[in-house]
């Protein structure tokens, strides 16, 4: 059992996973300062554990305890993934999954196979209209955003981080985003630029193949500009994503 604490005039705290003094007093609007004051006994500010009584200093309104991911969804880690690989795949930012997991002390060690969760998306988006968010196949690159409006079959995408085409082993030229369906073994092709923000590769097109069905995408760099399917090396893909 946990030796008790002094807490005069406030109220005794039991800490639970992922708390931290810097989360309690914001929890509490209380000053991180006075809350460490109140809590001569914690020696480091920096490691508190679970179980461990802290003292709230003043009056204070109880909080119910949080439900975990009430309004979102459950993700098990599989091995290879990452805070910004799951973000990117389900189309949050890093910081949204940062918050909704208050359990995940230090956002770049996820274990395998504990659960996290998938904040809710705030925007809904016009109907006919979905998003994809690209993964990458190379070390360095950020990712990818489509969306493609399913009325009008046109797609619409940037990518972050793509090397240089220079940059890469080959005698590449262009980038280009393909549409391919499995079904059909066929290809719709986008071709992608360099836009005004450095390392942000834009395109636009229609998509010229049935898109009703489940579909890929992938993001290719190659040395012709009037190739018909993909022969140069995935750097960015998603698998059935519509």
């Amino acid at each position: 059992m946990p030796c008790p604490i002094e807490c005069e005039n406030g109220t005794i705290y039991i800490v639970r996973p992922g708390d931290t003094l810097f989360r309690i007093a914001n929890r509490y609007e209380i000053d991180l300062r006075i809350l460490m004051e109140a809590n001569p006994q914690i020696t480091n500010p920096n490691i508190i554990v679970p179980g461990q009584q802290i003292c709230i200093p003043g009056e204070i309104t109880p909080i119910p305890p949080e439900k975990f991911c009430e309004n979102g969804e459950i993700y098990i880690v599989k091995i290879g993934d990452s805070l910004f690989s799951i973000a990117n795949e389900h189309g949050v930012t890093v910081k949204d999954m940062i918050e909704a997991n208050p359990q995940i002390a230090d956002p770049n060690v996820i274990e395998i196979g504990s659960k996290i969760c998938i904040p809710a998306l705030d925007a809904q988006l016009p109907e006919g209209i979905i998003k994809i968010c690209l993964i990458p196949c190379l070390i360095g690159i950020f990712g990818g955003t489509v969306y493609i409006d399913m009325i009008g079959k046109t797609a619409y995408v940037a990518t972050f981080k793509l090397p240089n085409i220079e940059e890469l082993e080959g005698d590449f030229c262009t980038y280009w985003m393909w549409v391919y369906n499995p079904k059909l073994e066929a290809y719709s092709r986008i071709e992608l630029k360099n836009s005004i923000t450095k390392d942000i590769h834009v395109g636009y097109g229609k998509i010229e193949i049935d898109i009703e069905e489940c579909v890929d995408i992938l993001v290719t760099p190659e040395t012709s500009t009037i190739t018909d399917k993909p022969y140069g090396p995935i750097l960015l893909r998603k698998n059935c994503a519509i």
